[in-house]
């Protein structure tokens, strides 16, 4: 028997400056950020890449009608679900 998984990514932010809080003040703490599926028989494993797109540190200003970069650290999780995250990691704004 073989299982099917979707690997998903999440990011959030680390830490805030106050240049950033005010810019990201809107912006969600989490979200989801890729997602990927990935097969592995039992008690196999398999490595998933899912890439980051630069959107997924970004948010939408409404006053200038466009995307802005937060900057700051990011924290990636990812795994089954939300609920079942096993693999963290960090990372700049991208």
């Amino acid at each position: 028997m073989k299982m099917s998984s979707t690997p998903m990514p999440y990011r959030s932010r680390r830490s805030r400056s106050a240049s950033t809080a005010a810019s990201s003040a809107c912006a969600p703490r989490r979200r989801l950020a890729g997602f990927a599926t990935a097969r592995a028989a039992p008690g196999g494993t398999t490595v998933v890449e899912i890439p980051a797109p630069r959107r997924a540190a970004q948010i939408w200003d409404a006053e200038s009608d466009a995307w802005h970069t937060v900057q700051g650290r990011y924290r990636l999780r990812a795994g089954r679900s939300y609920a079942d995250l096993r693999v963290e990691a960090t990372c700049d704004a991208l």
